[in-house]
């Protein structure tokens, strides 16, 4: 009962943050935001996640954590 566009993606407008590769913009807490600022935002956030991970030495603590309980439940 609705068309649904399937050609010319780059024109259709988002709704939601998941939006397709080539939207104009995302709507990020309801704001219309553009691509690129979003883009950069999720780059610069998923860079100090690994930044903090890596500085505290999170992979190996959680590694040996699970390594110890799976030595517990052994027992």
């Amino acid at each position: 009962g609705q068309l649904i566009q399937k050609s010319d993606p780059v024109y259709r407008e988002a709704s939601t943050f998941r939006a397709h590769f080539f939207a104009p913009v995302k709507h990020i807490f309801g704001m219309p935001v553009d691509t690129f600022w979003a883009n950069i935002f999720t780059i610069v956030c998923m860079g100090g996640f690994l930044y903090f991970t890596l500085y505290f030495d999170l992979f190996r603590k959680i590694i040996e954590g699970i390594s110890s309980l799976a030595s517990l439940l052994k027992k």
